[in-house]
């Protein structure tokens, strides 16, 4: 199976101050065209920096990126070159983020949003059956499109900022922690979204996550990231069976015990990424 995007040895830093700080030091990552790829780490460890990178959205400077190579359906392209990237974005790639609330104007109603994203992507679509049909994708009311964010519940503004990403039908969508500002039941049907508008869509799926349990769920595969590096990839059922990185077993240790309610956790030495 081909891939529709590959990045190897990508590094992030910022000028802070006349310093370089590394946010991502060493990370690659593919995606199969249709396959269902997951990004897993703890808070820090330039899991959000490397989808931001991705997606174009890391200001440059204070950014410096590098990489080997990074090419999107076969395309080879510069990691910097965010003319080039912002071409792609809506039609090839989308994202959705983790907190909705911060990322939909709170003086538009939901349709205004969604409808801009289809003329802005799509000048040709025939705009309120796009925002209707998109509406029921994401098994949302119609009565939605008139709603301003603050009348939604968090579960529905996932989802509408699900539909704004989905207006052009992506064939790989970003999904950056989406469940995790949701209380569990609200979680699982997000899950349960996403795992359906990947086999509608066909869509390509990178979700970036510490829950290994969600990742387990919806990928194929999985790459750890820890400081800034990726290190270490394969089916997730071998990895969650069999890990091979110290820190991956922590991870899969600390999984448990959350969900075995025991309180102390293993701690592993070293500094994070200053990275998302």
């Amino acid at each position: 199976m081909a891939d529709i995007l590959t990045l190897d040895h990508l590094r992030v830093a910022f000028d802070v101050q006349g310093h370089r700080v590394d946010a991502v030091s060493d990370a690659s990552i593919r995606v199969p065209d249709g396959g269902s790829v997951g990004l897993v780490g703890e808070s820090g460890s330039g899991k959000s920096t490397l989808a931001r990178t991705l997606m174009g959205l890391l200001t440059t400077p204070p950014a410096v990126l590098e990489a080997k190579s990074f090419a999107v359906e076969g395309q080879s392209l510069q990691i910097g070159d965010h003319a080039a990237i912002s071409r792609l974005r809506g039609n090839t790639f989308a994202m959705v983020f983790q907190d909705p609330l911060s990322y939909l104007n709170p003086l538009m109603r939901v349709g205004r949003q969604i409808e801009e994203a289809v003329r802005l992507h799509d000048g040709r679509a025939a705009v309120h059956h796009r925002i209707s049909e998109l509406l029921d994708l994401v098994h949302l009311p119609q009565r939605v499109a008139r709603s301003y964010p603050h009348e939604l519940s968090g579960g529905m503004r996932q989802r509408a900022l699900l539909a704004i990403a989905l207006a052009c039908r992506p064939r790989l969508l970003l999904a950056d922690e989406p469940t995790t500002a949701l209380d569990v039941t609200t979680q699982m049907e997000i899950l349960a979204l996403l795992r359906e508008l990947r086999r509608e869509l066909g869509m390509a799926l990178l979700l970036i996550s510490h829950d290994l349990v969600s990742v387990a769920e919806l990928c194929d595969e999985v790459y750890v990231m820890y400081g800034g590096r990726t290190i270490e990839h394969g089916p997730c059922r071998e990895i969650f069976r069999s890990p091979s990185h110290a820190y991956t077993k922590s991870l899969l240790d600390a999984a448990r015990a959350q969900r075995s309610g025991r309180k102390v956790l293993e701690t592993r030495p070293g500094a994070l990424s200053v990275g998302g």
